[in-house]
């Protein structure tokens, strides 16, 4: 699925797996799921200042989601590709690249979390 043929500028293309950005500073979807296989794409066309201001505290409470100017799907593989863009990966800024794929990769990760000790009587 085409989301974006050269026909519009673009702000963000934004893939989640949770629910909220670095830390909790804000949400870029409230549906993302992180065992699901399939990460949330956000595409922003908010590309004025008036409308970047928008999406931006959109983000900050989730209803950038409902904008006119933003595009949610759901995806295994996204491929980003055009003029050259930096992208940022969990923090990291990175590039300029002129494509750039992600794959999700389902049930890749295992992770082992400790029981949980009871609480012992401490009385005397």
């Amino acid at each position: 699925q085409v989301l974006n043929d050269y026909d519009r500028r673009v702000l963000l293309v934004g893939l989640a797996n949770g629910s909220s950005l670095g830390g909790g500073l804000g949400t870029l979807s409230a549906a993302a799921e992180p065992d699901d296989g399939l990460a949330d794409v956000i595409v922003s066309r908010a590309t004025g200042p008036l409308a970047r201001i928008g999406f931006g505290l959109g983000m900050r409470e989730g209803s950038h989601v409902g904008r006119e100017d933003v595009q949610v799907t759901r995806a295994r593989v996204v491929r980003v590709y055009g003029q050259e863009f930096p992208y940022d990966a969990d923090g990291e800024l990175l590039g300029p690249v002129r494509a750039r794929t992600w794959t999700v990769e389902h049930s890749v990760w295992r992770v082992l979390v400790p029981a949980e000790e009871k609480p012992t009587d401490q009385s005397d």
